[in-house]
């Protein structure tokens, strides 16, 4: 047996725990004072109306005359007599005597609030009235730790008191006056105190409003009510008056005609073994108790049960309605080592139990917050291991639901699935065929398909995803194909599908794919978390003003969203979002003419982190554990002799480190974070440290990585994961893959960096990373590839865009330099003629940046290349080469040097004519009295050089560095003996010994 009236106080409970914003409001009566505890023993009881009208007639009128004070008593019993009665004690006395009298008769001082008071303001009320005078609801608010209420006393104070507020409508102690309390305080009430009437009135249309504390003749509830439907007419809102109100049938239509609810507890099932003078104390302890059962769950606390612990209610208050929380359930610890196989199996069961319900009930979070990452962490690993081991002995359709929760699991905690689970996935899906509705187990009837093709798409889609982490093409393929037929069941489905066909193009740096894939890929009408995960891979092809096209959509269809107390999805979206609208909002570089319409990303995330939806914080607190506690320094001992004993410490910081790596690297994905966005870092600190944790296990996706965060081939990241040790041992297989990557992005990038647009220097940081990438694989291909690998270096090189970069010529010098130093003797003197016709900076309308390397520096350095023979095939190619050098020499400035420097290897070879030889020194001494200007060789060189005379040029050396010196400066003593030296050593490397006279020894 329940409550007659318990539909109506669960209304107001319903209200009162609505989310956002609670809906209810209470208005309090002098009733609810009398529950409060006496400061001492001889504490004056609070009075009743009864007494206070008593007392007023024994003032106005003294015992002796009997007739008048019993008839005065009389006609006090009554509302408006009561009242007329405080009216004639202020006419006798004055004003002041009453509020004396008021004090006196209401005994603030003499009572602390009881837990009542603290119950009450702990209910998330929109509001609190009160026409009580004492200050018990305020003195509770100490005890009241997660609601700040504001305190209202005058009609002044209404605007600014913060809510919740405690509304004190007719006077509060000590001073707040007047104490409403005559019949014509009552009847200029609505005038002089419009804008308190006009708060109640507003909570009650707002609101669902609800009375304790007044009986149903109560002179303030009549009065109250009597104005709100005077105000407001046929539009007046119910309101509920609970209490221990013993109403009669004609007493309770009467106010159910004036919108007056009653809930009466005089009608409870116990109400009869409640003494008489607490019915009014159980009465209210059962409205608290009532109110408080209605508290939901808190969603932020997923996936921990409630943790709050509810008061234990009286028996003779009972029943209490229960509401059913829709909570998280406690999961069960892992079983123990020596757990019986059959145990082992009921565990399982149960585990699986929790972990569906708890799914259910998940907030849709985009994935699982990194602070309850740790609750996870230490069980579930355990678990993982007694599923795949038990699974075998379940049946099949039990089968697919408890891979089901533990891929979930994995998936939302952003970690990959290990190889055993991988199997064990694939294993489960190959018994069940979705297109023809059949499956390995014909003992199982109870089949829906329904459900199954849910599972089935769901656990094909975590597949496809970790086919894609391992660069595993064929598999990847295979599940794609698989997968189509679900298309069509879930927009999510296709959009997933549509997501990692990106992901996949973009970690193998295919933009011309992945240009067509964007475009094919739409996201209109479906999470707008798709539209934020497509624009940060269009961030990542400089593709930015269609991105803030996006981020714009997606930002307002996520605010735009009706809030909703079970789900967190929007939030948490939002929350996500707002990185990229930071990158843009800040705007450190035009990268866009678009402008975000977002919120400051800074003061949004601090109200989000109430939802457990502050990204930015979120992503620091991964960064945070991805890079680890710096090592902890022993503390110096402090005796002499003093030694620390060893300690050996079992840990497994590798495999965390690549967890904590792997989680990372799905947080960009699944988040939508891009390394860098409009110049400002994203998610490229990221990267670049789980970058560094996977290059051991996950080489491919390390030296992936590395390419899309570096900037520069000065990158730190880019040096340690492509180092030298590290390509050495790369497979060779993988080489090959990595080659054919770079060099794509080389032959997609050219042509955009040297554009001359704005968009040109996003690509030309592309194509510098590329560059050096592939001068780096070089070193492990074929004879055969390198020389491919040279000269696809050598058509770069001759490319007056790439030229005349200034952020190439270190990268271009690098893939020229190690893919010749990779080739054998014979194969490079086979392209000598090659390097030898690439065109001369300064020369023949090609121009160079100034550090921009030469191909003749290549042959110069390199010793070991046979003499290439001129032959009646090439001569016309070196006759070509002899006459660009010559007109080289005759320019100036870099033209010159860069001549010069070709001229050296052609002269040591004794490749040139006699002819040509005359002209070359006509062009390298241009009738100059010294020794040749203009150049960059060192002065012994011209000694081996064609020279107009013979003999001329180590005459002219030895005049300039042998004869008489004056070498006071030590600077110039160390440069005169280093050129002496190298030239004396150079020389006769060349077999023309250079011996010093006797007097040049003495100088």
């Amino acid at each position: 047996m329940i409550l007659p009236d318990q539909s109506h106080i669960n209304r107001i409970r319903d209200a009162l725990w609505q989310c956002p914003e609670s809906c209810a409001s209470v208005m309090i009566g002098a009733g609810f004072s009398r529950n409060a505890i006496k400061a001492y023993p001889d504490a004056r009881e609070f009075c009743l109306w009864q007494d206070l009208a008593k007392l007023l007639c024994t003032k106005l009128y003294p015992s002796g005359d009997g007739d008048r004070l019993k008839n005065a008593i009389a006609e006090a019993s009554g509302t408006s007599g009561f009242l007329r009665l405080a009216q004639e004690y202020q006419a006798a006395f004055g004003r002041h005597a009453l509020h004396s009298l008021i004090r006196e008769l209401v005994p603030d001082d003499n009572y602390i609030p009881e837990d009542m008071h603290v119950r009450l303001l702990r209910l998330p009320w929109r509001d609190v009235f009160t026409t009580n005078w004492d200050t018990l609801l305020e003195r509770s608010r100490t005890f009241v730790a997660d609601r700040a209420y504001g305190v209202v006393r005058t009609i002044e104070e209404i605007p600014s008191a913060p809510r919740p507020r405690i509304v004190k409508l007719h006077g509060s102690f000590p001073a707040h006056v007047p104490f409403i309390f005559t019949e014509e305080d009552y009847r200029t009430y609505p005038k002089q105190f419009a804008p308190f009437v006009n708060t109640v009135q507003q909570a009650m249309m707002e609101t669902v409003f609800c009375l304790i504390g007044f009986s149903g003749d109560d002179p303030n509830f009549l009065h109250w009510s009597g104005w709100v439907r005077d105000n407001l007419g046929e539009l007046a809102p119910k309101i509920y008056l609970a209490g221990w109100l013993d109403l009669s049938p004609h007493r309770r239509r009467m106010l159910e005609e004036r919108n007056v609810v009653p809930i009466d507890l005089a009608q409870h099932p116990q109400a009869d073994s409640w003494p008489d003078h607490l019915r009014h104390r159980y009465a209210t302890d059962w409205i608290l108790h009532t109110l408080e059962r209605g508290r939901p769950y808190e969603i932020t606390e997923w996936p921990f049960p409630p943790d709050w612990t509810k008061s234990p209610i009286p028996k003779l208050l009972q029943p209490v309605e229960d509401v059913t929380v829709n909570a998280p359930l406690k999961e069960p610890l892992p079983p123990g080592l020596n757990t019986e196989p059959t145990g082992l199996l009921s565990q399982v069961r149960a585990i699986i139990d929790v972990w569906r319900h708890n799914r259910n009930v998940y907030p849709r979070w985009l994935f699982i917050p990194p602070t309850k990452h740790l609750r996870f962490r230490m069980s579930l690993d355990r678990w993982e291991q007694v599923i795949l081991r038990t699974i075998p002995e379940f049946p099949l359709l039990e089968k697919l639901s408890i891979i089901r929760e533990l891929v979930w699991l994995r998936e939302n905690l952003l970690e990959p699935l290990s190889e055993p689970l991988e199997v064990a996935v694939q294993t489960i899906l190959k018994e069940f065929d979705c297109k023809t509705r059949k499956m390995n187990d014909p003992v199982d009837c109870s089949v829906r398909w329904v459900d199954i093709r849910e599972i089935w798409r769901d656990m094909g889609m975590a597949l496809l995803t970790a086919a894609r982490q391992r660069f595993n093409r064929d598999i990847f393929d295979r599940l794609l194909l698989n997968l189509q037929p679900f298309m069509d069941d879930n927009p999510d489905v296709a959009q997933r599908i549509n997501h990692e066909k990106c992901l996949w193009a973009l970690y193998s740096l295919d933009f011309a794919g992945l240009e067509k894939l964007l475009k094919e890929w739409q996201t209109e009408g479906c999470d707008p978390i798709w539209m934020a995960r497509k624009a940060a891979i269009l961030i990542e092809t400089d593709r930015n003003e269609e991105a803030v096209r996006l981020l714009n959509r997606s930002l307002s269809i996520v605010r735009e969203a009706p809030q909703d107390s079970l789900t967190l999805a929007s939030p948490s979206r939002e929350g996500w979002i707002l990185w990229l609208a930071l990158a843009f909002e800040q705007r450190f570089g035009a990268s866009t003419d678009e402008t975000l319409d977002a919120p400051p990303a800074f003061k949004r995330w601090r109200q989000l982190a109430n939802f457990e939806c502050d990204a930015f914080s979120q992503k620091r607190d991964i960064f945070n554990t991805l890079r680890g506690d710096p090592k902890k320094k022993d503390i110096p001992l402090f005796d002499l002799g003093a030694r620390r004993g060893k300690t050996i410490h079992l840990e497994n910081k590798k495999y965390e480190g690549w967890i904590f790596a792997r989680r990372a690297v799905r947080l960009c994905e699944v988040a939508g974070l891009p390394p860098s966005a409009s110049h400002m870092v994203v998610a490229s600190d990221l990267l670049k440290i789980a970058a560094d944790h996977l290059i051991d296990n996950d080489y491919a996706l390390a030296f992936r990585i590395a390419l899309r965060v570096s900037t520069s081939e000065d990158d730190e990241t880019f040096n340690r994961v492509w180092s030298r040790t590290r390509i050495a041992v790369l497979p060779i297989e993988e080489v090959a893959t990595l080659v054919e990557l770079v060099t794509s992005v080389i032959n997609y990038a050219l042509p955009r960096a040297i554009s001359h647009t704005k968009k040109s220097v996003f690509w030309l940081t592309r194509l510098r990373v590329a560059i050096e990438a592939l001068s780096r694989l070089v070193l492990r291909l074929t004879p055969e590839k390198a020389e491919d690998i040279f000269n696809l270096g050598l058509g770069y090189y001759r490319t007056e865009g790439v030229a005349k970069r200034s952020w190439l010529y270190k990268v271009m010098d690098n893939l020229l330099a190690r893919s010749w130093e990779t080739l054998p003797k014979n194969v490079r003197s086979g392209l000598v003629l090659k390097v030898l016709s690439a065109p001369i900076s300064g020369l023949d309308g090609f121009d160079a940046f100034q550090f921009y390397p030469d191909t003749g520096g290549l042959l110069v350095n390199d010793d070991e290349i046979p003499a290439p023979i001129r032959t009646s095939e090439t001569e016309a190619s070196w006759a070509e080469i002899v006459q660009m050098i010559i007109r080289g020499l005759r320019s100036t400035g870099e033209a010159r040097k860069r001549a010069a420097v070709r001229l050296v290897p052609l002269t040591l070879w004794g490749s040139l004519t006699r002819f040509e030889q005359d002209l070359v020194a006509q062009a390298l001494w241009q009738a100059s009295d010294n020794l040749p200007l203009g150049t960059s060789l060192n002065d012994w060189m011209f000694i081996l050089l064609p020279e107009p005379e013979p003999g001329i040029a180590e005459q002219r050396f030895r005049k300039k560095w042998l004869g008489s010196q004056e070498l006071k400066d030590g600077k110039k003593i160390n440069e005169f003996f280093w050129y002496v030296g190298t030239a004396i050593e150079g020389l006769k490397n060349h077999n023309r010994p250079l011996i010093l006279s006797e007097d040049e020894s003495n100088n």
